[in-house]
């Protein structure tokens, strides 16, 4: 099967589920639980975000842009070029 049909597909199931989440068709729910691989994913990626976001803020790029460019950078980087950026905003 086309790897990038199943990328695709995953993109397009992973849409609806936030759409849904965002437009309140699982009100029954007071939280999302994430299996513990899901919160390691998920709590790298807010890590990343975070950090890019201050050294984008930190150069002088307003809030906002810094905020939407992090989405945007957090999931392309390498790791060894996330952990040079990390060790930077550390020393800033």
């Amino acid at each position: 099967m086309d790897p990038y049909f199943i990328l695709f597909i995953a993109i397009a199931l992973a849409s609806w589920g936030i759409s849904a989440l965002l437009n309140h068709r699982f009100k029954q729910y007071s939280k999302v639980y994430l299996p513990l691989t899901g919160r390691e994913v998920a709590e790298k990626m807010y890590q990343r975000h975070t950090i890019l976001s201050e050294l984008l803020i930190s150069l002088g790029v307003s809030e906002e842009t810094a905020i939407d460019d992090a989405c945007k950078i957090e999931h392309d980087i390498s790791e060894k070029t996330f952990e040079a950026i990390k060790k930077h905003v550390e020393n800033l």
